[in-house]
């Protein structure tokens, strides 16, 4: 797989102390010759996220976009339960949100788009699970949501994963099953089950 580049810069706080001395021991008198240095330093760091393309991880963003924007989801759900067909139309901008963010590979704030999408694929998918059609193609979601979660889990560094609640959250819903991979054939559940 390629290599992705996120540019996060974390600010990191260098500080240490040399001391170099000497004892100059005179009958009768002991002399300690002390010379001290302390720094203070905050240095800007790259940190590239890795595992999965930039097109990978762009294409499961506008999967979970292509499903909120499917007309067989939404006319499903307009019969089905059109109050989840309302909360399906007004996510849609907040889809398109995401796609321009993992674009731009803003995991942080992407991270806090797929906490509000995670729980409405699962609604969808309760929704229609007397059409096993529709239900297969809403699993394209829930298997492309999963894909990004564990592209940011395993590429983040983990005092950043600690620092931000929205990351810890979606990896609490990531480490969920991938109820999509039981629905449809996708290489990423091949590549999320190793």
């Amino acid at each position: 797989m390629k290599q992705l580049i996120a540019k996060i810069t974390l600010t990191l706080t260098l500080a240490f102390n040399v001391t170099v001395g000497t004892i100059t021991q005179m009958p009768g008198h002991t002399v300690a010759t002390v010379a001290g240095i302390t720094a203070l330093s905050t240095l800007p760091v790259t940190t590239g996220f890795v595992g999965c393309s930039q097109d990978q991880l762009v294409a499961s963003a506008k999967d979970v976009l292509d499903v909120l924007k499917s007309s067989s989801v939404q006319n499903a759900l307009s019969t089905l339960a059109p109050g989840v067909l309302g909360e399906v139309l007004a996510a849609v901008p907040t889809a398109e949100r995401l796609v321009e963010l993992i674009r731009n590979s803003d995991f942080t704030n992407a991270t806090a788009i797929i906490n509000s999408l995670f729980p409405l694929i699962d609604e969808i998918a309760d929704a229609v699970k007397a059409s096993p059609k529709v239900l297969a193609f809403v699993a394209l979601a829930n298997i492309a949501l999963h894909f990004i979660i564990n592209h940011v889990k395993a590429s983040a560094p983990a005092s950043m994963i600690v620092q931000n609640q929205q990351m810890q959250r979606a990896i609490e819903l990531g480490d969920k099953p991938v109820w999509g991979c039981n629905l449809r054939k996708d290489k990423r559940c091949a590549e999320m089950a190793k």
